[in-house]
């Protein structure tokens, strides 16, 4: 059996609440109201949880020059700054990892929960 991706990671709204409360406790802020899913590859981490230049899927929310990443795999939540981003491009429809291909299942107060597809 394929590892999946435990729910609470794939919830935009959970993921929006949990970098709110990242962007707040560093005391930064940002003009945006939500996350949206990107495929972010690093130059170089800021903590050992992340991986360098390997492609990633995470919720990201834009805060001046950084960005606030919560990974899907991990749950690890990060600030970053832009200069430690090779790439970020935001995911639209489904995406793959390890094998297993996730899709919106639903959406909350607009925000998407994604699920395995198969």
């Amino acid at each position: 059996m394929m590892r999946t991706i435990a729910a609470q990671n794939l919830n935009a709204y959970v993921a929006n609440q949990i970098i709110d409360n990242a962007i707040i406790a560093s005391g930064e802020q940002t003009p945006y109201k939500t996350v949206h899913l990107a495929k972010i590859i690093l130059r170089d981490s800021p903590t050992h949880k992340l991986s360098v230049c390997v492609p990633m899927y995470a919720f990201v929310k834009a805060v001046g020059e950084k960005i606030a990443v919560r990974t899907l795999t991990t749950g690890v939540v990060a600030l970053l700054d832009n200069s430690q981003v090779v790439s970020a491009s935001e995911v639209k429809g489904d995406f793959t990892i390890s094998g297993v291909t996730y899709g919106i299942g639903d959406t909350i107060n607009g925000f998407p929960r994604y699920k395995v597809k198969h």
